[in-house]
């Protein structure tokens, strides 16, 4: 993958009080604990670091998940499945520079081991919350009995967080939820590090590709513009038809949905409506959420395709121009084979009949098994997560940017495609539904955990958000946040670092140490964690 040479460088009930009022019932509910490196002393007042591992990264179709057995990741977009490097490797992570010490790793609720029921249907998704999680760590750093002292008389003594400075270092979603434990609870925690915390949801983030735009190769940006242009104009020009014909039945109809079948086969998608065949027209871009400087990432294989010096040999790499409309497009019809093969291999015998390779994206089949798989071992559907983005509504839905304005991404691809997807994922049943369905707006999310705005209430928190990550405009730092990035407010031991690089890439030491901006970076978190 060589496309890094151009232009790289260039409303909820609170139920807690009811289910937890009991120990077993936090046992049957809970997220699940962990203890890793431990060590046969520990000194009075030395740093305990929990990690609220299943650090799950939110993206609308791309989740980074690592339960408590272990912190190996995948990215997965939409069956796409992309091997990614672990999102917080013990050999590699900011915290080996901070401690050789013991390391607690929570298991949200309804991932790995800690689902409370065999089957996710959408009435036992109701357990499954923010409120609860931001409950679950509370109750953990409170009532948790670390088994490495032997002397049970002082272990919860000596290990509770306000005997023992504990630090609570997650990224991504997990760092939203160390905001938001730290403002209900400052003291909690000795200090949070919070890595790139999208800290609003978003029903259509049209600044998704701006990052992309700026720091990825720019002979492939322009070469997916040209074919996004082109298909739209296709798509529009067959939909202005499809409804000015039909009263008249002009003949132009057909031959315009016609030319419109002929571009979607030309791809392979041409069972798919417009907008899930715009969607997956995107799904490459989506790879950006793995951005860095660092380490190589998915996005370079996916332009790799599109200017077709794929594969081993290649071909001299084009130059800031591209290709041209014509040879990107051949070279974007290429990779979406290889994502039909992913969707193939997704395990559903559905998606494995010969021209059903392509059957993971339809958004308007209703037995689609992606819609129907209610199973805790459900693959690359996710369904906790989905709940979460329709539900509380967490979501951060990628958008086309407004009209007049270059775009990586089809105007065709609406948030209603999104919401169609909650509709058939959670459907109704007897009591059952779920936060969009009912009215639940992004606007009342946004305000029930006060968007940007840093609370004074807290106490040592650091913020550290990466200018490459595609969701670095939902952040406190963002020049588009109201009143303008924050630093934190004055006066305050709130603290707000900005670094060069993408999502969490200041939780891996080796980002900083071929970059200068970025290591110092984590030298600032490191001093403030242990001050």
């Amino acid at each position: 993958m060589r496309q890094s040479d151009v232009g790289r460088h260039s409303g909820h009930e609170d139920i807690h009080s009811n289910i937890f009022a009991k120990r077993s019932d936090f046992d049957q509910y809970s997220a699940t604990t962990k203890v890793e490196g431990i060590v046969a002393v520990l000194k009075p007042k030395s740093k305990v670091v929990l990690m609220a591992g299943l650090a799950v990264v939110i993206a609308a179709y791309t989740l980074e998940l690592a339960t408590a057995e272990g912190y190996n990741t995948y990215a997965l977009s939409e069956f796409g499945q992309l091997p990614m490097a672990s999102l917080l490797d013990a050999a590699d992570s900011v915290l080996t520079a901070i401690l050789k010490l013991p390391t607690a790793k929570l298991e949200h609720r309804y991932w790995g081991m800690s689902s409370p029921f065999a089957s996710r249907t959408t009435s036992n998704l109701k357990y499954l919350t923010i409120e609860q999680a931001l409950e679950d760590i509370t109750y953990f750093a409170k009532n948790i009995e670390l088994p490495f002292l032997t002397d049970v008389r002082f272990r919860t003594k000596t290990l509770q967080p306000h005997v023992t400075p504990w630090l609570l270092v997650v990224g991504g979603y997990a760092g939203v939820l160390a905001v938001w434990t730290s403002q209900k609870a400052p003291t909690l925690f000795w200090a949070y590090l919070a890595s790139s915390p999208a800290m609003i949801a978003s029903e259509a983030f049209s600044q998704f590709n701006e990052a992309a735009i700026e720091y990825g190769p720019k002979n492939c940006s322009r070469d997916v513009m040209l074919v996004i242009e082109h298909i739209d104009a296709i798509l529009e020009h067959g939909w202005i038809h499809h409804f000015k014909g039909i009263p008249n039945c002009d003949l132009r109809l057909i031959g315009n949905r016609s030319e419109i079948h002929d571009l979607k086969s030309v791809f392979g998608l041409e069972r798919l409506q417009d907008d899930d065949f715009a969607f997956v027209l995107h799904i490459g871009h989506l790879q950006w959420a793995e951005a860095s400087i660092s380490r190589e990432f998915a996005y370079f294989g996916f332009c790799d395709y599109i200017e077709g010096v794929f594969g081993p040999e290649g071909r001299h790499i084009p130059d800031a121009f591209g290709e041209g409309l014509q040879r990107a497009i051949n070279g974007y019809a290429l990779y979406i084979q290889v994502l039909r093969s992913h969707c193939a291999g997704a395990n559903y015998t559905e998606y494995q009949v010969l021209g059903n390779d392509v059957l993971c994206w339809d958004t308007y089949e209703f037995l689609n098994p992606k819609f129907t798989d209610i199973s805790i071992n459900d693959g690359a559907i996710r369904r906790q997560w989905k709940w979460l983005t329709c539900n509380e509504p967490y979501a951060t839905w990628p958008a086309p940017p407004p009209p007049g304005q270059p775009s990586l991404m089809s105007r065709f691809v609406t948030p209603g495609r999104y919401a169609r997807e909650c509709r058939l994922t959670f459907p109704a049943g007897e009591g059952e539904s779920f936060g969009l369905k009912d009215g639940t707006a992004f606007k009342y999310f946004n305000d029930k955990y006060d968007e940007r705005s840093i609370s004074p209430n807290s106490k040592r928190v650091i913020y550290s958000n990466g200018r490459m990550d595609p969701y670095f405009p939902l952040s406190v730092s963002s020049p588009t946040r109201p009143g303008g990035p924050s630093n934190g407010p004055p006066a305050s031991d709130v603290h707000v670092l900005v670094h060069p690089e993408g999502a969490k890439d200041d939780l891996f030491m080796s980002s900083g140490r071929g970059h200068l901006e970025m290591g110092a970076v984590q030298d600032t978190e490191l001093e403030l964690l242990t001050q």
